[in-house]
């Protein structure tokens, strides 16, 4: 019966993990070269299993955004 509930709540765990809901402070960028394009980051809240952060070097202004 243990093993059977077991599975079951790892089954919903696996197939019903959700991303991490980030806020302004999460992500911190610790390095950045223009020449490369490259940067790196670190998190400062841990991440569950599922969360896409993405990038972009377009951004915004007011309530549009930038090509």
């Amino acid at each position: 019966m243990f093993i059977g509930l077991f599975s079951i709540v790892n089954i919903y765990n696996t197939v019903f993990a959700t991303g991490t809901t980030l806020s302004p402070g999460d992500l911190v960028i610790i390095t950045a070269n223009s020449d490369i394009k490259s940067f790196e980051f670190v998190s400062r809240v841990d991440l569950n299993t599922g969360t896409v952060i993405y990038f972009s070097d377009q951004g915004w202004s007011g309530n549009t955004r930038r090509a």
